[in-house]
């Protein structure tokens, strides 16, 4: 062997490199892109499957006696569509609508909703070994909402589940009024 090799299986990797050895399953090896988006001043993500289209901030006709996370109703290509703030939604404090604010319209094939943020940053590939799953509960409005969580010493980013906020109670609950 030379000084640096790689030995793989269908189970793991081996990379040998000055008698170092490192071991990978191919599922932290594995990388998904995640839109990373501002809320204020947190940075959240949504992996991509699920979102739909983003948009400029437009006309929302606000809808009487909802929750006040909920915006209103927007038009899009003559599709009616509720929209929230997700500041409101998430951590109970308004977003403030500026230029680099969006609308990202989420979905489950039957249902769409647009979540108000203050800004996109883009798309990153992610590996997915370097996220853990979430799994506690209790703790804020954010915790029944959280995918995953990446905490590197550059970087902590909350990845949300889109399926867990279009299905939510919370959201839903107002359009049965």
């Amino acid at each position: 062997m030379s000084s640096s090799d790689i030995i793989e299986s269908d189970d793991y990797v081996l990379e040998i490199d000055s008698n170092v050895i490192v071991t990978s399953s191919e599922e932290e090896l594995e990388t998904i892109d995640i839109l990373i988006f501002k809320v204020n001043d947190r940075e959240l993500g949504f992996q991509n499957n699920g979102i739909y289209e983003i948009l400029k901030p437009q006309k929302i006709t606000p809808v009487p006696f909802t929750e006040d996370f909920v915006l209103g109703l927007m038009n899009v290509r003559g599709e009616i569509i509720s929209c929230i703030d997700c500041g409101l939604f998430l951590f109970s404090e308004w977003i403030e609508i500026g230029e680099k604010s969006r609308i990202i319209l989420i979905g489950n094939g039957e249902i769409t909703t647009g979540i108000l943020v203050s800004s996109i940053i883009g798309i990153e590939q992610i590996q997915v070994g370097a996220m853990e799953k979430f799994s506690e509960s209790g703790g804020g409005l954010i915790v029944e909402f959280i995918q995953w969580i990446m905490d590197t010493e550059e970087r902590s980013l909350v990845v949300l589940a889109i399926d867990k906020i279009i299905n939510s109670e919370r959201l839903r609950s107002y359009e049965k009024r």
